[in-house]
């Protein structure tokens, strides 16, 4: 991950890995090298009857006014 990120100039905090939610991607193995390697797991809503039960704000990139998701 280092090597990658330092040869395409990434920024630390600026490198996201995406999940398709599998069973590949729940794995024991999978989910303890994220954790060796300091990866946050965070999990977004897509869908509104789960995300309406969370504070709108979070979903806003300047506090309510540019939407983050589609």
């Amino acid at each position: 991950m280092r090597k990658g990120r330092l040869a395409e100039g990434i920024r630390r905090e600026g490198l996201i890995l995406h999940s398709d939610n599998g069973s590949p991607m729940r794995g024991a193995t999978m989910l303890a090298r994220a954790t060796q390697i300091a990866v946050i797991r965070q999990v977004v809503f897509k869908h509104w009857l789960l995300r309406r039960k969370m504070p709108i704000q979070a979903f806003f990139e300047d506090g309510g006014n540019a939407f983050i998701g589609r």
